[in-house]
């Protein structure tokens, strides 16, 4: 069975990246008359049929997008092929697989099915019958497979002599001596080593054999440039160019020159030749077309070793060096030394994003790794330590271009620091970094461009971040004793004494500490957390914590379904996306949040949004809040001053705007009086 040895080839590009194929040629051959998708043909408008994918990359950019993958992976989807075709041809060495750039999903499944051992042929039926192995992998593979397996091989030694003896004319001399060698070096290969092929004797080491043979003056002796007649093989390529530019039309030579040489645009070249802008792109492609047929071999061989030798990123002025010093011939004018580079560039697999040349798909791995090693090496808000990623993972190679890779990479910007991305916790660090000290939400804002307002919610999201005291922020390592609150002061002294603490510590020690007045501090002793017994403070157990009954702050039940409703007024904040503060605790125990907890219910009406948020904090002193409230109400239309019935249900709630006269809710005097009873039994 013909092995094929896959691990020589040509850079192999995942699926929707050029070269691969688009689409394997089983569809260009069965349906080939079928339009492609919608999207595929914007992406590449001189191909309509699935006959014609095969020149996708033709004039087109060189990677697919996410969605158009999606949308050949549906096509496709419509007309399977049959279960026996083959997808993978036998002589295909499976363990290889992992080599390719497959997706991993792909080759995940591939490793459930065992499929990865072996070089018989893999079939449609085989891969589908795989869990979850779908169409998307089948494209992935099967692409690939088609081009590692169609892909064309690096040029081999030829041997078109009759007998082996017939030498080139001109070469008499040399060859004969280089003859000499290789035939005994030959002999000892097949006889002692058991090779039977040109490719088994290169496996092995040949100057030990040389050497052996005592034939090291011999071949020492023999000039590669005597061999070749120090001939190059650009100097190949431009001969042959030469001779196909010289059975072009005036007219195509012309807007080659233009096009190739001067880089011209189209509608340069069309006034010049009073032609329009589609005649000369017609004409430019016929006429490039011709040219690729007769040099395409060639080109993509120097395109092959040109790819090894280069590296990865390069800067523009590099990048055009390099190409050049491989023509540096005099076998051809420096037109048609120009056309011959234009021609190798498009063959490359390097693209030019902001100045710097990328290699395909080795920069992209660079930039992926370097990404991954950026998240390892930044802070919790994402600031990035670009020294240790310097030091750790570029190589001095590449360093000069980090500005470049940096932004190839996507990372945001704020002020002097490069970020994982431009996020507003991110700009409230760094605006307290750049300050140096602890600094008050004001002072925050104006240096990050925030909202003062909305500062503190930041800051307070960030563990590096602590309150310095009641007006400032700082990081962790500025601070000696973190401010966290009046309640959570106010608890941390009851834990230190045991249980419970002197009202008149508390009144003295947070105050001097932190510069919170002895007021609020009594307001927050009095919040329902606490107990005050005889001049101590101790904690209350939330279970002691007295309700009302439900029915007393309720506004009604709806008629019919008898489900219960609490009306509150809407302020501009809620529509601004701050909280409802004030909620009876009632309700928020009816909406399922349990004291000191945080709970979640869903909207049945108006649908479609994010559930709402209830916080019920015992050391509030405005009582539970509800959150989440802007879209909704946005989407009833509600205003300022309007009123919104939230309808409670047993496992969510609805928002309607409640009928109001003048802004108050319309009660008959019965219902009012009824309520003044309950309320006043109540009490």
């Amino acid at each position: 069975m013909p092995v094929r040895d896959t691990r020589d080839v040509f850079d192999v590009a995942p699926w929707g990246e050029a070269p691969t194929p688009v689409l394997p040629l089983w569809y260009r051959e069965h349906h080939s008359d079928l339009p492609l998708p919608k999207v595929i043909q914007n992406a590449n408008p001189r191909i309509k049929t699935v006959g014609e994918i095969g020149k996708f990359w033709e004039g087109s950019r060189q990677q697919l997008a996410t969605r158009e993958r999606q949308a050949l992976a549906q096509f496709c989807n419509e007309y399977i092929p049959p279960s026996d075709q083959v997808v993978v041809p036998e002589g295909i060495n499976h363990a290889d697989f992992v080599h390719f750039p497959l997706r991993k999903r792909t080759v995940n499944c591939l490793k459930s099915g065992k499929l990865m051992e072996g070089f018989a042929a893999i079939t449609v039926d085989q891969l589908m019958r795989i869990t979850n192995f779908g169409v998307l992998s089948l494209l992935d593979l099967w692409c690939v497979i088609e081009y590692v397996n169609y892909i064309p091989k690096p040029l081999e030694i030829r041997r078109d002599m009759p007998q082996g003896k017939i030498i080139p004319s001109g070469w008499s001399y040399e060859w004969n001596k280089a003859a000499s060698v290789f035939e005994q070096v030959f002999i000892v290969a097949k006889e002692f080593y058991g090779a039977q092929t040109i490719k088994e004797v290169l496996t092995l080491d040949l100057y030990e054999i040389v050497k052996s043979l005592n034939m090291e003056t011999s071949a020492n002796s023999l000039s590669l440039g005597l061999l070749t007649d120090n001939k190059s093989y650009a100097s190949v390529v431009v001969s042959k160019l030469q001779s196909v530019l010289d059975g072009l039309s005036p007219k195509e030579c012309f807007i080659v020159n233009k096009r190739m040489v001067v880089r011209e645009t189209l509608e340069e070249v069309g006034k010049q030749l009073n032609l329009t802008r589609e005649r000369v792109r017609q004409l430019e492609r016929l006429a490039e077309q011709e040219i690729v047929e007769s040099l395409e071999p060639e080109l993509k061989i120097m395109a092959h070793f040109i790819n090894k030798q280069l590296e990865p990123i390069l800067s523009e002025d590099d990048y055009r060096k390099a190409i050049s010093n491989f023509f540096l011939t005099n076998s051809a004018t420096d037109e048609t030394r120009e056309i011959a580079m234009y021609l190798l560039e498009k063959l490359l697999r390097y693209h030019k994003v902001d100045g710097v040349y990328l290699k395909k798909p080795t920069a992209h791995n660079i930039f992926r790794n370097f990404k991954e090693a950026a998240t390892l090496e930044s802070d919790d808000v994402g600031i990035i330590n670009i020294d240790s990623l310097r030091e750790k993972y570029l190589d001095n190679g590449f360093e000069k271009y980090l500005p470049q890779i940096l932004t190839l990479c996507r990372f945001g910007k704020i002020m002097d620091y490069f970020v994982l991305r431009d996020t507003k916790k991110a700009r409230a660090k760094i605006a307290l970094i750049e300050i140096g000290q602890p600094a008050t939400k004001e002072e925050i804002a104006e240096l990050s461009g925030l909202e003062p307002d909305r500062v503190g919610g930041h800051l307070s999201n960030i563990e590096s971040v602590v309150r310095a005291d009641k007006t400032r922020w700082g990081l962790v390592e500025w601070v000696d004793d973190v401010y966290e609150g009046i309640p959570a002061e106010i608890i941390q002294r009851i834990n230190e004494d045991g249980g419970a603490t002197k009202i008149e510590r508390l009144l003295n020690e947070i105050p001097n500490l932190f510069g919170v007045s002895q007021t609020s501090v009594r307001a927050y002793i009095g919040a329902p957390q606490f107990i005050v017994r005889d001049g101590y403070v101790s904690l209350a157990d939330p279970s002691s914590i007295k309700l009302r009954n439900f029915d007393d702050v309720l506004n009604g039940r709806e008629e019919g379904s008898g489900w219960p409703y609490w009306n509150f007024r809407v302020e501009d904040g809620y529509l601004n996306g701050y909280s409802l503060l004030g909620v009876p605790p009632e309700i928020a125990l009816k909406l399922g949040c349990e004291p000191d907890n945080k709970n979640t219910v869903p909207i049945d009406f108006p649908s479609g949004h994010r559930d709402l948020s209830i916080n019920w904090r015992l050391s509030s002193l405005t009582g539970a809040s509800i959150g989440y409230l802007s879209a909704p109400l946005k989407e009833l239309g509600a205003m300022a001053g309007d009123m919104i019935r939230l309808i409670i249900k047993d496992h969510s709630v609805e928002l309607k705007p409640e009928d109001t006269a003048e802004g108050k809710i319309s009660l008959s005097a019965q219902e009012i009086l009824e309520r003044m009873k309950k309320r006043q039994k109540a009490l």
